[in-house]
């Protein structure tokens, strides 16, 4: 029961985004972008991010956990550039403005 409620209060710390949680996912989503998925640690996260190993895993579970929050990131930017596309008049036009 108390596990449970450990990873309700993790989520949900993690939906109110903080700056240490942008800084973090900044990182990890450039030691990503820069390793692949299979070569990047928690460990090289932490130093890029300039935070301990431990700080790491009080935010995040595991390497999947945190590359799922960046995929979602990058996927809610995706989103948001998109969106106005979809109400515009002439949407190609306003792809190039």
């Amino acid at each position: 029961m108390l596990s449970g409620h450990a990873t309700d209060v993790r989520t949900s710390k993690r939906r109110r985004q903080t700056p240490l949680d942008g800084a973090i996912l900044d990182a990890a989503e450039h030691v990503f972008g820069c390793k692949g998925y299979q070569q990047t640690t928690m460990e090289v996260v932490a130093r890029e991010a300039g935070i301990s190993v431990e700080a790491l895993y009080n935010e995040f579970k595991d390497k999947e956990d945190l590359y799922g929050q960046v995929a979602a990131r990058i996927g809610h930017s995706v989103v948001a550039r998109i969106r106005p596309l979809t109400h515009a008049r002439d949407p190609e036009e306003a792809l190039l403005d």
